[in-house]
């Protein structure tokens, strides 16, 4: 199975508040795996989203910058506004188009991302 890296250009990684090992058999078993550079998880970092630190802490790992990192997640305070405290670029899924005021990027679907990484800051 080809990497994101040899696909899309970018790596990816998820940062989850589950627990590890449940994390990566879901993964598995939909055969994504291998997709995913990383699998940071509350239970090994000992903090969950919204704290910075799960954040700025699957960076480290990852070996890169906050500030040219995105986090795409469904949940508005826990992953977008989180992750754009931690430094990265937050967006929010908001498949259901609930309204509220944000400064963070909204989408509703991933098929908006491809735009969204045209205006990035990795150019």
């Amino acid at each position: 199975m080809l990497k994101a890296t040899e696909t899309t250009g970018f790596r990816l990684g998820i940062i989850s508040n589950g627990e590890y090992n449940q994390q990566l058999e879901k993964l598995e078993l939909i055969k994504i795996h291998n997709f995913f550079d990383c699998i940071i998880t509350s239970s090994e970092i000992g903090v969950a989203k919204p704290n910075t630190t799960i954040f700025q802490e699957a960076c480290s790992q990852a070996k890169v910058q906050a500030h040219k990192s995105y986090y795409i997640g469904d949940r508005l305070e826990t992953d977008a506004i989180g992750s754009k405290k931690a430094g990265m670029v937050g967006i929010w899924l908001n498949r259901k188009n609930n309204t509220t005021n944000t400064d963070v990027i909204v989408i509703h679907s991933l098929d908006e991302l491809t735009g969204v990484f045209d205006i990035s800051l990795l150019k």
